[in-house]
């Protein structure tokens, strides 16, 4: 027994040696042994800032030239990739040596510079555009407030480009897209058609029903005697006779009222009682100085297809009606129908006349056709245009394919034929207030008064309302006026 303890007294001194060795063992390794010295490691460098190495999107490109190719590398002897018509919009990454990187579709490549036109900043564009990462959001304004998030491969219409952004409309929806996730495209795929879903089988037809005897006929109710017949109700007595209207004489057929004061030309007939006041027609028309204020003169003078006016100027369809004072168009250059002074037909509405009565080509030519149809034409002054109000015209100087004919002639070679005389509405709401303008030039309408207002929800220099709703029809050449934020001031 005392053996055995003594040979666990030993065992155990050598365990407690052993420990103490290794202990002291780590800490010399650790701290100054020099064969296995601690590693020193450098700081990490930062990394340059990101810049732009030709993958991002920084404008947007509208291709010159017809069937200009699309091509591998920046050089003519690089594959071609694709050839894009006149028109195309496509995204820019970087100009290399007068050649563009671009985007199309599902393609990447070069384009030569001398056939793109880019622009930081577009509006009016008209394409597609097809998102190209999993989801994408739609911005109230560039890199602003998420309205809506699309999954890839949804289409959208691209109208402009602002800020590395697309400008889209999606369903009713307009907005702002990333240009790196939505790449442009001319056509988008057709909705597939769902096919027609199987007839059911006829239901099946029951037996018909037994026809029951018929029910013997009751007899013949006694008819009551007639009842006594109300008395006529009385006939309310005739309107009476405007006898302050001009009477007719004779058979003509027409009288022209000319409101010196609202430049308004009213166009009558005769009602039953033989007084011209049935108002049939209304003409906008631009008076003068010399104009007559009063007075009532008969049409039996001379008329002219075409007229040497003073100011060494023509007229369309003159007809005469007292001294010098004619009904005719508004004056052209030269004695030819596509030299219009186009400015001159913008101040329809106005005194703008020597003292002639201007008119648009369609009413002019209605005078002239019908003038031994009118029996007189009167002169007077007042603020109500007459009973059917005052026409408008289309302001015509800003499109310079067309301004020098009246859009009225019935030429069949007025260019403006050709031209829509009317335009939908766009929405411009968020939009800055600056690339608006020239958005609506583009769709034919006139921008009018911009008004500033405080706005809570909008940021400064952005459209808050405007005075024509989204999706109203109306002429071309409509004013349409904005308010305008001026940011939420204190």
């Amino acid at each position: 027994m005392k053996r055995n303890l003594r040979l666990l007294a030993v065992f155990l001194l050598l365990a407690a040696v052993l420990l103490c060795a290794c202990g002291h063992k780590h800490t010399e390794t650790s701290t100054d042994d020099p064969e296995d010295p601690v590693p020193v490691v450098d700081p990490v460098k930062p990394e340059d800032p990101p810049v732009n190495d030709g993958t991002k999107v920084t404008s947007v490109g509208i291709v010159t030239g017809s069937d200009v190719r699309l091509r591998a590398e920046g050089s003519t002897d690089s594959r071609i990739l694709a050839e894009l018509d006149e028109g195309t919009v496509v995204s820019v990454m970087e100009l290399d040596e007068g050649w563009y990187k671009v985007r199309y579709s599902d393609m990447e490549g070069y384009m030569s510079a001398d056939y793109v036109e880019a622009k930081s900043t577009a509006v009016g564009l008209k394409a597609y555009g097809r998102v190209i990462s999993d989801s994408l959001s739609l911005c109230k304004t560039p890199n602003g407030e998420v309205l809506q998030t699309l999954e890839r491969d949804t289409y959208v219409d691209i109208t402009g480009f602002q800020q590395g952004c697309f400008a889209v409309t999606y369903g009713d929806v307009t907005g702002y897209m990333d240009a790196n996730s939505l790449t442009p495209e001319m056509t988008k795929p057709e909705e597939p058609v769902d096919p027609p879903t199987p007839a059911d089988p006829p239901e099946p037809v029951d037996p018909p029903t037994p026809v029951d005897p018929p029910t013997p006929v009751d007899p013949p109710t006694p008819v009551d005697p007639p009842a006594p017949v109300d008395p006529p109700t009385p006939v309310d007595p005739p309107a009476p006779v405007d006898t302050t209207a001009p009477q007719k004489i004779y058979n003509y057929s027409y009288f022209i009222k000319v409101n010196n004061q609202t430049n308004t030309v009213t166009v009558y007939e005769s009602d039953d009682n033989g007084y011209y006041t049935v108002p049939v027609r209304a003409m906008i028309c631009s008076t003068g100085t010399a104009t007559p204020t009063s007075g009532t003169y008969e049409l039996r003078g001379n008329r002219w297809t075409w007229l040497d006016l003073v100011g060494g100027v023509w007229g369309q369809y003159a007809t005469h009606i007292t001294g010098n004072i004619l009904f005719h168009s508004v004056p052209y250059a030269s004695m030819n129908k596509n030299d219009l002074e186009y400015w001159e037909f913008d101040k329809l509405g106005t005194a703008a006349s020597l003292g002639c009565v201007r008119l648009q080509v369609t009413d002019a030519k209605w005078i002239y056709d019908h003038m031994f149809d009118i029996q007189a034409v009167e002169f007077y002054s007042s603020s109500n245009p007459g009973p059917l109000g005052k026409p408008s015209a289309p302001k015509i100087s800003d499109n310079e394919a067309c301004r020098g004919w009246d859009p009225t002639d019935p030429d069949p070679n007025n260019p403006w034929k050709n031209q829509p005389t009317t335009v939908t509405v766009g929405s411009f709401r968020g939009e800055d207030e600056f690339a608006v303008k020239e958005a609506v030039i583009a769709q034919g309408l006139i921008p009018g008064e911009f008004t500033y207002v405080d706005s809570e929800f909008e940021q400064a220099g952005l459209i808050v309302s405007q005075s024509i709703d989204p999706g109203t029809v109306v002429d071309v050449g409509t004013v349409i006026n904005f308010t305008v934020s001026s940011g939420n001031q204190p």
